[in-house]
């Protein structure tokens, strides 16, 4: 899904990725926006990766090895974000498994452009966790 004013030339093309039991990556290899693992962990807790650009190759992982598992209903994807200086903007998403949505939708207080736009500022260059971030109602 991309967002309606994103540059699709300038989206990421990112591989599907590799699950495990706690963690989701993955990589990008064209455009000029950044990406980064979204996936729900066990504890409601939200994985965040780190921002790759998306010609770089280098590997975003979402872990939630000192938290929990993945959560069993297998939601993870990738966040596209149009820099990683901490002032990104959200370009669009893309959900491998499941639905991440539901979360962008939750964190930025129903509306999933809000959310992105938050996560693509939070903590831009690390894995990090949100806490308690879960599905939205609607």
């Amino acid at each position: 899904m991309i967002a309606p004013t994103a540059d699709a030339s300038s989206i990421p093309t990112c591989n599907a990725g590799v699950n495990n039991d706690y963690e989701y990556y993955t990589n990008c290899t064209a455009g000029t926006y950044y990406a980064r693992t979204v996936a729900q962990c066990e504890d409601g807790n939200l994985a965040l990766g780190a921002e790759q650009l998306g010609s770089s190759r280098e590997v975003s992982v979402s872990t939630c090895l000192n938290d929990s598992d993945l959560n069993s209903a297998d939601n993870w994807g990738i966040l596209y974000c149009s820099n990683d200086s901490g002032t990104g903007t959200y370009e669009g998403y893309e959900n491998v498994s499941g639905d991440i949505s539901q979360f962008l939708s939750t964190v930025g207080g129903g509306t999933i452009a809000t959310g992105g736009n938050y996560m693509c500022q939070f903590d831009v260059n690390a894995s990090a966790i949100i806490p308690d971030v879960q599905p939205s109602s609607s």
